[in-house]
């Protein structure tokens, strides 16, 4: 299979996360007022998503090391669509976050093989080209995303939506068991038992490796801090600085374009660093400009274009950290890179529903909540990636079978 089409499919399934939380947020505020409910009920769906995510992806990375990657993939993707449809036609808040958990398990699923896929046939630098050629693709979708939400809300209202991500995924079920070849062997015996033995083996190998443990920390805290601005980026732009629903895309897709420059500046770079140092410089730049966007904002009164500057230059970076941070976690796992992949997005998820749900909880009508919670976040990021996997990341070591 060529390798274009391959990493523009396993973006498509990337993308599936992106598209269920910011296809919908320019809705944010439609949606509180057909479902008779306040907007902070609305937005804990995001972090109802990214909990239902975080379990999908717990299950779903070690089982595809043991029955293959396309099965669980696809049974996801049918789980995503069926929830979409039922999100479509529900009338109630509390529907609205169960189905949203349910949603998840199925997307969580799905995504979750991704990053294993190409840890099964690629390694080090090739491994980081191809992640972050996946990348760039996915990065079309959360720029793409809040534009066609809010073409759809405009036409059809919000449920239109969710019919449109259930389209979406069952476009990924077709190419997924058409186009995309198995890349993981089945085990010689299947059973419930050997399942739940192989699950507790490879998550424990994943654990005990010391310097993983600090990618883990150091890229699940980085996705934290960008999560703290999708909780919170509707109130920012919208309510906050005032921005129409026709401009809030724009302001949105603006953090796009800068992890697209990071995304192809870390590619360049490697041919001449490795990527455990290139993740390394992204999670320092990231934690710069949001420690300077906390200070903005808790000694003057901000502006709109100098938080979007800030947020712009911090959260681009995720397009260098994660390629390059993808790849140098899963080298040291080349027979539980599924596990491996699920630790890392149950992290991101789990990590990225608490800080966006703590900072709607501490919502007061500023922008403190926001700039705080990402400083606070990238700040650890820094810290836990360096003083855990070191400050070079060389002399890796791969964990045993």
């Amino acid at each position: 299979m060529h390798p274009l089409l391959l990493a523009a499919i396993l973006a498509g399934l990337v993308a599936v996360a992106p598209f269920a939380i910011d296809t919908y947020l320019p809705a944010l505020p439609l949606m509180a007022r057909d479902l008779n409910a306040n907007i902070e009920w609305i937005q804990a769906s995001i972090p109802a998503y990214l909990i239902g995510g975080a379990i999908g992806q717990f299950f779903g990375g070690p089982i595809s090391d043991q029955i293959g990657r396309k099965p669980v993939g696809l049974f996801g993707l049918l789980l995503y669509a069926v929830s979409c449809v039922a999100i479509s036609q529900c009338e109630s808040v509390q529907a609205l976050l169960a189905l949203r958990f349910t949603q998840a398990l199925g997307g969580g699923s799905a995504t979750v093989i991704v990053a294993a896929t190409v840890r099964d046939s690629q390694d080090g630098k090739n491994a980081a080209r191809m992640m972050a050629l996946i990348g760039l693709i996915m990065t079309t979708a959360p720029l793409v995303a809040p534009a066609v939400g809010s073409g759809l809300l405009l036409v059809s209202g919000w449920r239109a939506i969710f019919t449109v991500l259930a389209l979406y995924a069952l476009l990924m079920f077709v190419l997924l068991g058409w186009k995309v070849p198995e890349s993981r062997g089945r085990a010689a015996v299947i059973s419930l038992r050997s399942l739940a033995e192989g699950m507790a083996h490879n998550y424990g190998v994943v654990f005990r490796h010391r310097r993983a443990i600090g990618y883990l920390l150091g890229m699940g805290f980085a996705s934290a801090t960008m999560f703290v601005f999708l909780s919170t980026s509707a109130f920012a732009y919208m309510e906050y600085f005032g921005a129409s629903e026709a401009l809030f895309p724009v302001l949105f897709g603006a953090n796009i374009l800068t992890m697209m420059v990071a995304n192809r500046a870390g590619v360049l770079a490697l041919r001449w660093l490795e990527p455990q140092l290139l993740c390394r410089i992204g999670v320092a730049v990231l934690c710069v400009m949001m420690l300077l966007l906390a200070l903005y904002v808790g000694l003057f009164e901000p502006t709109l274009y100098v938080v979007l500057t800030l947020i712009m230059l911090g959260i681009g970076m995720m397009g260098l950290i994660y390629p390059q941070g993808m790849a140098s976690y899963l080298h040291f796992f080349p027979q539980q890179a599924g596990a491996a992949s699920a630790l890392l997005g149950i992290l991101q998820f789990t990590l990225g529903a608490l800080c966006g749900a703590l900072a709607n909880l501490l919502h007061d009508g500023s922008l403190k909540p926001m700039a705080f919670g990402m400083a606070i976040c990238a700040f650890i990021s820094l810290a836990t990636l360096l003083g855990i996997a070191g400050p070079t990341g060389r002399h890796d070591e791969i964990a045993p079978l």
